[in-house]
């Protein structure tokens, strides 16, 4: 009798998991058998206190991320809440993150997670910081040029020169971008000033892409060639 008590009130807080998701994220009541199964086997890997907070992981991945294949949906909750598990990082920044990735700069929610734990494994989160700077600056990199590979390869060239605040660095970049883009009067004379030809440079710049690069890398050399950079 225990048992099928049992029984009945799992049943029962699966169905009042699976139809909160439902509602919670305006999807179909024809998918809820789809979803309550994606939710199940989630829970059955050992993922989540409950099937409550499992449905609801399910919903901040819905609602950031929008309409995923079953398996893709299925993966990305595992994947954030192992990172949530190793690296103490918060479920809903992780999920920002990927999807800042994702946006910016093209790649796989796979790829993502990928880039993440490796950079979380080479330091880049010793601030518990680091999906909360992904989602914040990796516009500002995209628009340099900079694909997510060198976004990694350039924090974590960052924190293995010492910088203890990666924050910082990432600021740097954004500033940089930001006045790459404003034409200003002060701009255009900091190129001239360090011997650079302010049209060519301005050009490189808005064209993005690899032109971006190359001018990023002739202006950071030239900064560093004067005296006191």
């Amino acid at each position: 009798g225990a048992g099928i008590a049992l029984a009945t009130k799992s049943a029962a807080d699966n169905e009042a998991a699976v139809n909160k998701y439902i509602a919670s994220t305006g999807k179909a009541v024809s998918e809820t058998d789809k979803y309550k199964e994606v939710m199940e086997s989630i829970y059955k890997n050992n993922y989540g206190e409950s099937i409550a907070d499992v449905a609801d992981k399910m919903r901040i991945v819905s609602n950031i991320l929008g309409d995923l294949p079953d398996e893709e949906l299925q993966s990305v909750v595992e994947k954030s809440y192992m990172l949530q598990d190793a690296y103490d990082m918060d479920f809903q920044e992780n999920i920002r993150g990927v999807n800042a990735l994702m946006d910016q700069f093209g790649i796989t929610s796979e790829e993502a997670y990928e880039l993440i734990n490796q950079g979380a494994q080479k330091g880049l989160n010793q601030n518990q910081d680091l999906t909360d700077q992904i989602a914040e600056y990796s516009t500002y990199y995209a628009k340099l040029g900079f694909d997510a590979e060198d976004f990694f390869n350039i924090m974590i060239a960052g924190a293995e020169d010492g910088a203890y605040q990666i924050d910082y660095l990432n600021d740097a970049m954004k500033e940089f971008g930001i006045r790459t883009k404003d034409n200003s009067t002060s701009t255009n004379d900091a190129y001239t000033a360090l011997g650079l030809n302010v049209e060519e440079v301005n050009n490189k710049f808005a064209q993005g892409g690899e032109k971006a690069q190359e001018a990023f890398a002739e202006v950071t050399k030239a900064i560093m060639a004067i005296e006191d950079p």
